[in-house]
């Protein structure tokens, strides 16, 4: 609102101010969640102890991280369809998202390749 103010645009006459806050709220806590399972995943080392149940939990944030990064590009594509929103100034935020999707999946496929490495040890 201060911005607003200060650059004399009217926000309330462009769209409701409910919906800029309904998605910056919705935005908001698909980022919390995203960080939440990136975190918890990150903190789970599978040991040879029990080692399938950890490494499914750990595969389990990962996925939901992965998840948080498509509700966060489609709660962008969202905002693009229904507020008139600058596409060109969103194309730097979607490509971080695109990053951290890929960056995710490497996890993954190394997170995979130690569990394969872990069955061939103790088989």
């Amino acid at each position: 609102m201060e911005l607003c103010s200060k650059y004399h645009i009217d926000v309330e006459a462009e769209w409701p101010l409910w919906l800029v806050e309904h998605y910056r709220n919705k935005i908001l806590r698909i980022l919390d969640s995203m960080e939440e399972h990136i975190v918890t995943a990150n903190t789970i080392y599978p040991t040879s102890s029990e080692y399938e149940y950890w490494h499914n939990l750990r595969r389990k944030h990962q996925k939901l991280a992965q998840a948080d990064c498509y509700k966060l590009l489609r709660a962008m594509q969202d905002m693009c369809f229904i507020l008139p929103i600058d596409k060109e100034k969103l194309m730097p935020y979607i490509e971080l998202i695109s990053k951290e999707m890929e960056a995710i999946k490497a996890w993954q496929k190394r997170t995979n390749g130690q569990y394969r490495q872990h069955i061939k040890n103790n088989n």
